[in-house]
């Protein structure tokens, strides 16, 4: 094995957002904890919200995803880049609710 692919496979985990989140949210956990001096709130919430961040891309990949949602997707998608205005937005978004 050579040294760049071992490189590349090292990194390839890194492509992932879920990962690059998890390591910032550990890197700036150890930061507040040993170099910043800082309370142990804090520190929960750094982890906290990396935690939530993880949660809300999984959400997120899982409902794209999804082929249940991606016709409600979609067509949600088509109205609003047809929309002009805020109001645009919310009448399509109440018409999508009484088609469904």
């Amino acid at each position: 094995m050579s040294f760049s692919s071992s490189i590349s496979r090292l990194a390839k985990p890194l492509a992932s957002r879920k990962v690059r989140v998890a390591l910032a949210t550990v890197i700036a956990a150890y930061a507040a904890e040993y170099g910043l001096g800082v309370s142990e709130q804090v520190v929960f919430t750094i982890l906290g919200v990396g935690a939530a961040l993880i949660l809300g891309i999984a959400h997120e990949d899982n409902g794209l995803n999804s082929s249940l949602h991606a016709p409600i997707v979609n067509a949600l998608r088509n109205r609003l880049e047809r929309a002009e205005s805020a109001a645009d937005v919310t009448a399509n978004v109440e018409q999508l609710r009484k088609d469904a």
